[in-house]
């Protein structure tokens, strides 16, 4: 490594030294903790005065360099040939550098790359790190600081920059600091030089240079949808026709940054590390960033920046709506913590179907458990019990049935209770036909809590009888079975299903004495298997308004082409007694059960979803995300009464925890992958675009605008309109409560548009 004297704070180069050894590098470090403390007892505020700088110059406190020498002896960054060195300082006195170390790089410290950590002059943190190869010292400080969560100063971004070392070490590695690697001459120098395009060396995210330093989960953070942002760069000045003119340069960055601002949680400091200054001096392009930064985008992709990500096949609408890494993260973590009965279920399941088979478990595991009912949301909200309406979405042939037979031994003491009563049923019949003049006949009422889905309604509503008030499971392997049921018989399932959601209250009275009649609860569970084109139809028309389509939980199985079918292992025996201690338990449970850690974390996801459909305008993701939290809760609920021996007294675990999230997210992300598209063109449909003419001009804006706007939305619409009526009118409008200000340069309705 490079170490300069102090002198060089002046811009000639009068002193250089290579240190080759750890050896060298202690007698320099033991030299500069002497100095150090010297000039801390002179000064007690070490910001950069004049005074400060003479002790550094006195001292000749020594200075690691990102560059391996200055071709022309003038310390600047035209003549500076960088080393793989960059240096990291964070200057937040919040942040101490001990604390960091201990809770956030200690055993990471080759996967990030550090090769040294010490406290700086100002008692902040001060790190030297060793680049990945083809990265500029932006994005490796820019990487740095995600990694560790922390902000950092980016000036010193130049190999013309310094960093003076105290010797007050935290870390070391020679054996990274002292490498051939760390020595060697970097082809990426800088992102910020004053130039026409920044360095084109395409990168996906932070590639390796050695097996050790890996900077291991960067690569999103230099990525959208796994594109590299300089290829997004490189396609948007494609599709402008190449780099703009001098009289169109500061309009076309301000619309480049406007443009990646819209996507979803872009970092901000990218914007400086990769958007190109197209010959702006800093000082302009600066000033062009803070212009862009201080307004605010519109809702959603830009449309520029939509036709970029299309070349790359991205789907950037609806970005908002869902996380895809969220489940994976939490299926990772609930699959290893299953409690009783459901681990010994899905043990033998290809990791595919695990999602589908463990939703088709709580449909049944609820039927047990219909003596427990939970407080949801809040203490004194109303009591939720476990009732579930699973799907199981596949292509003809994508295995379905497989799902319905791996939860066979779950189904098993319901269907041999069935037959039971069946029997008892048909021999009273049999002997009714048969029986003397007068003999009296005592029709036996055995609980029954088994049906299929295709029978008559009057048929389940037999079934619901006969359950003596218990809750029913409904299997139903072809959900076309329903929608082909009939019209009538469709819509009474509509209801049926949608009053099955909460158990609540429903019947069906007939005029003949010979008919069904049933007045009571429609505590009922289904389980139903179908394509998507079914359940799309089932769906449809009234059922798409009427909240059918939120309640059920869906389940996708893999679609496409597959070489074989998904390998299920067989039951031990040791599986299947488990799996009937967990029915045991189910079946014995009762009471209210208090889970207040579930409610606080599906509070959250809840109303952090809210949150998103207000700023987005999105009435299909607030629709769908209410059901989706109760079906999380639900979830909970189920797998607190497994886990525990006394649910009643005992707090959930957190995996019960991550169970609630899991399903809630894992069942917003179906319904709206399966029916998302349907429920949009209805809601646009609703929505008209033009205002009534009898409308005032304020009435007509605020009736085409979303319901969370900026004043770039109200210009759209009036470009002519001048920025003093427009912020005249919103005071008006806040003051008579019709708005509510959410943030700067940020409006939000109240209650709907339009706003009269």
């Amino acid at each position: 490594m490079k170490i300069f004297s102090c002198s060089t704070l002046i811009s000639r180069v009068h002193e250089i030294s290579s240190i080759e050894n750890a050896e060298q590098f202690d007698k320099l470090l033991e030299k500069a903790r002497e100095v150090t403390a010297k000039a801390r007892a002179q000064v007690k505020d070490w910001s950069d005065d004049e005074e400060v700088n003479e002790i550094k110059k006195r001292y000749m406190i020594p200075v690691c360099w990102q560059a391996k020498e200055f071709t022309d002896g003038w310390r600047h960054a035209e003549s500076a040939v960088p080393n793989m060195l960059f240096g990291f300082d964070n200057d937040d006195p919040n942040v101490d550098p001990e604390k960091l170390y201990k809770e956030a790089i200690k055993g990471r410290e080759k996967a990030l790359g550090i090769a040294y950590m010490e406290d700086s002059f100002r008692g902040k943190t001060r790190i030297v790190g060793i680049r990945p190869k083809g990265m500029s010292i932006s994005e490796a400080q820019a990487g740095l600081g995600f990694q560790l969560g922390i902000s950092y100063d980016p000036a010193p971004s130049s190999p013309a920059s310094g960093f003076f070392l105290t010797g007050d070490t935290i870390y070391r590695d020679d054996e990274l600091l002292f490498s051939e690697e760390a020595a060697g001459t970097a082809t990426t120098p800088c992102a910020t030089d004053d130039c026409s395009s920044s360095p084109r060396t395409s990168i996906s995210g932070a590639p390796a240079t050695t097996s050790d330093t890996d900077m291991s989960g960067v690569e999103s953070f230099f990525c959208y949808e796994g594109i590299p942002i300089r290829n997004l760069v490189e396609e948007w000045e494609r599709q402008h026709k190449g780099a703009p003119k001098q009289g169109d340069r500061n309009k076309y960055v301000y619309r480049i940054m406007q443009g990646f601002r819209s996507l979803p949680g872009f970092k901000e400091e990218l914007l400086t590390i990769f958007i190109p200054r197209y010959g702006l001096k800093e000082a302009e392009f600066q000033a062009t960033l803070k212009s862009a930064l201080n307004s605010k985008p519109a809702m959603g992709i830009w449309k520029e920046m939509s036709s970029v990500l299309a070349t790359f096949n991205a789907a950037p609408d609806g970005w908002w709506r869902v996380d895809p890494d969220l489940i994976e993260n939490l299926e990772k973590k609930v699959m290893r913590n299953l409690p009783l009965g459901l681990k010994d279920t899905l043990e033998g399941t290809p990791k595919e179907e695990k999602m589908a088979v463990l939703l088709a478990t709580l449909s049944i595991a609820g039927v047990y458990a219909d003596q427990v009912r939970f407080r949801y949301w809040s203490s004194r909200s109303e009591r939720q019990m476990t009732a579930f309406l699973v799907g199981i979405v596949a292509e003809a042939g994508g295995g379905k049935s497989a799902i319905r037979d791996q939860v066979q031994p779950w189904v098993e003491p319901l269907t041999q209770e069935a037959k039971k009563a069946r029997e008892a049923i048909d021999a009273f019949k049999e002997a009714r036909l048969t029986r003397g003049a007068d003999e009296k006949l005592v029709k036996p009422k055995l609980p029954r809590r088994f049906c299929r889905g295709a029978g008559s309604n009057a048929g389940i509503y037999d079934c619901l009888k006969d359950a003596q008030g218990r809750c029913i499971f409904i299997q139903e392997s072809e959900i076309d079975a329903v929608v082909a049921n009939g019209s009538g018989a469709y819509y009474d399932w509509s209801t049926m299903l949608r009053h099955a959601f909460t158990w609540e209250e429903d019947g069906r009275n007939y005029v003949s004495d010979s008919s069904i009649s049933y007045d009571g609860p429609v505590t009922l569970n289904m389980l139903s298997l179908g394509t998507p084109g079914a359940y799309r139809r089932l769906f449809g028309g009234e059922n798409l308004e009427n909240g059918l389509c939120q309640r059920f939980l869906l389940a996708f199985l893999p679609m496409g082409i597959r070489l074989y079918p998904a390998d299920f292992a067989e039951y031990t025996p040791e599986q299947i007694a488990n799996i009937n201690k967990a029915i045991e338990r189910l079946s014995s449970a009762s009471g209210l059960l208090d889970m207040p850690k579930t409610n606080a974390a599906i509070k959250k996801w809840c109303i952090g979803k809210g949150l998103l459909a207000l700023q987005y305008d999105d009435l299909v993701l607030n629709s769908f995300r209410i059901r989706a939290a109760i079906n999380g809760a639900r979830a909970a609920a189920v797998c607190h009464l497994l886990s525990s021996d006394h649910p009643e007294t005992e707090k959930e675990t957190k995996e019960t925890v991550d169970m609630a999230i899991l399903v809630a997210e894992y069942s917003l992300q179906n319904s709206l992958r399966l029916l998302g598209k349907m429920y949009d063109e209805k809601k646009k449909k609703e929505v008209t675009p033009e205002a009534p003419s009898s409308l005032s001009v304020w009435q007509k804006i605020f009736t085409q605008i979303p319901s969370v706007f900026t004043k770039q939305d109200i210009l759209k619409i009036r470009p002519d309109m001048k920025i003093d009526s427009i912020n005249r009118a919103l005071e008006r409008k806040v003051k008579a409560g019709t708005l509510e200000k959410v943030s700067d340069g940020l409006w939000h309705q109240i209650p709907t548009r339009p706003v009269i």
